[in-house]
């Protein structure tokens, strides 16, 4: 038995699926996350940050914030990370951001760390 994934439309670089289980991919305009399965998109919400970098950038940004409240009304709901927790911990060395953004960055992993504690335990989402 296979299944259609949604992908929104706005994803800039979408994953690539290669499972036999999926049927489909379907670009289509998400209200909430990047990610669903045709037929759950009122159920399932799957947001995907590809580089601690884009994490970093979104976590500055109220309307990041207002996603993850909105995922709040998803019974099954997801962030994954494409990078690792080492990435996390190294921030912000190795994270390709230029000298002029690193002198006056004033982000550290502590609070990146306190930001996904905040995700799973405020938003109640499943962070991967």
């Amino acid at each position: 038995m296979s299944f259609s994934v949604i992908v929104d439309s706005r994803e800039q670089i979408p994953f690539e699926f290669t499972s036999s289980k999926i049927g489909n991919i379907i670009n289509r305009k998400l209200n909430t996350g990047d990610y669903s399965i045709e037929g759950l998109e009122e159920t399932l919400c799957i947001e995907r940050k590809a580089t601690v970098n884009e994490f970093y950038n979104n976590i500055t940004q109220k309307r990041f914030w207002a996603e993850m409240e909105r995922m709040k009304s998803y019974k099954y709901r997801f962030l994954i990370f494409e990078f690792s927790a080492s990435d996390v911990d190294m921030f912000p060395y190795g994270a390709d951001l230029p000298a002029s953004v690193l002198k006056k960055l004033q982000i550290s992993s502590a609070y990146l760390m306190k930001c996904i504690a905040k995700i799973q335990t405020q938003y109640d989402i499943h962070v991967i």
